[in-house]
């Protein structure tokens, strides 16, 4: 079973009960790599207390975890790991498209443990604690948009493009053909390194993933586009 922590009341409460019921199930907590302080307690076996927590998972953004809490993770859980924020980020979005759940940063690391192999799962039954849905509306594009960089299904990228009429249209055109959808569009015509006649453009583009982004790339490069992936 793998469990979020931040203070620690749900891992070691979660732990200590399944435990007692079964001992033979592993435990793992789960914590934010900006706000690990139960995870460096555990395996330092000592206590630490750190002295930010910053992490888009505001449901366990703990600088200190509990006394007494910390006694009965280190007594009863198997091993605490953490994830990034950009992981956090692709498991909320993966949640939202397969299963319509929209699950908070927090109790979406669970699943991003599982996801970037923090956790050995391997023909092994899994429970991922998904603890909650607490997100805000405004916060949750930003999350999407996130977790689809991270899956490299948002290419955003800038080049250099002559500052006349037509130019703007043969970009898109080959970006079209490489059925990349252009979502963003940004002029730079100021930065010291360009020509009197030349202007960066920075582009945000939807692709289908991995492959499809490196073939746009390609296609930009094949038409005299150097291109800077931001």
């Amino acid at each position: 079973m793998i469990v979020p922590a931040g203070g620690g009341g749900l891992l070691s409460g979660v732990a200590a009960c399944i435990k007692q019921i079964n001992p033979r199930v592993q435990i793992v907590g789960v914590q934010a790599e900006g706000a690990d302080a139960i995870c460096r307690s555990f395996n330092e076996k000592k206590m630490i207390v750190t002295d930010s927590a910053t992490t888009i998972a505001d449901g366990i953004a703990v600088k200190a975890p509990g006394e007494h809490t910390m006694e009965m993770i280190n007594k009863y859980a198997d091993a605490v790991v953490t994830v990034s924020d950009a992981e956090i980020s692709e498991a909320i979005l993966l949640l939202l498209e397969r299963t319509k759940q929209v699950v908070e940063p927090a109790g979406a690391t669970t699943l991003a443990a599982v996801l970037n192999g923090r956790v050995d799962v391997k023909g092994k039954k899994v429970v991922c604690v998904l603890s909650g849905g607490n997100v805000d509306v405004s916060f949750i594009q930003r999350i999407i948009d996130l977790g689809l960089v991270t899956r490299e299904r948002k290419l955003k990228f800038r080049t250099t493009l002559l500052d006349i009429p037509g130019s703007l249209e043969h970009l898109s055109k080959v970006l079209s053909d490489a059925s990349a959808n252009i979502i963003m569009v940004q002029y730079d015509r100021w930065s010291a390194d360009l020509d009197p006649n030349e202007a960066i453009i920075h582009i945000a583009c939807e692709v289908g993933g991995k492959e499809h982004g490196e073939k746009t790339v390609r296609a930009l490069e094949k038409n005299g586009y150097t291109v800077i992936k931001e």
